[in-house]
């Protein structure tokens, strides 16, 4: 066998390795969505619900930084950052609104290792950008919960196998059966 031939095989081993490593050593991490699911938007939802041609996102995304937190929820963010789970906000929130969304969860006493939020100009489904936005975080974290409000987003994360805590409109929690 060549010098060559062996350099390879150890080589090839210690890429295989290196990427057995990279998937088993992944921070796990818990997603948590934005409006809805940390933040009761109930007395601003008006802004973006009623008339579709008519939404007001500036004004609702505005008004935001003066809803509170869901109790229930706020708890178990805070349990799970305290097991040591990264802590994912993933929003369909345009990235226009990052500093504010950043200040709203500060004031909140919650930090998040990272948050994932819409394009500026980007219009499609939220469960279309927030398929996306798991292909992305999949390359840096192992997703393993995630917490949400909306049934046709909560398929995504069902879809590649993350269990769902699904939050009701009066910011009660239930987890998938």
């Amino acid at each position: 066998m060549s010098l060559s031939h062996n350099v390879t095989k150890i080589f090839v081993k210690q890429i295989n390795y290196m990427h057995m490593c990279y998937h088993d050593c992944m921070q796990e991490a818990a997603i948590f969505d934005m409006d809805g699911t940390l933040c009761d938007v109930r007395s601003i939802r008006h802004y973006v619900q009623y008339k579709p041609n008519h939404r007001n996102f500036h004004k609702f995304h505005g008004e935001s930084i003066n809803c509170p937190a869901y109790p229930e929820v706020k708890e178990l963010f805070l349990k799970l950052q305290q097991q040591g789970l990264a802590m994912l906000v993933v929003t369909a929130r345009t990235s226009d609104y990052s500093m504010l969304t950043n200040l709203w969860l500060r004031e909140q006493g919650l930090h998040c290792d990272e948050m994932y939020m819409r394009e500026r100009r980007d219009q499609r489904p939220d469960a279309e950008v927030k398929a996306d936005l798991l292909a992305e975080i999949q390359r840096s974290y192992q997703p393993v919960l995630t917490v949400d409000d909306r049934e046709h987003v909560a398929a995504v994360w069902r879809a590649a196998g993350i269990p769902v805590i699904m939050v009701a409109e009066d910011g009660s929690l239930h987890p998938d059966a």
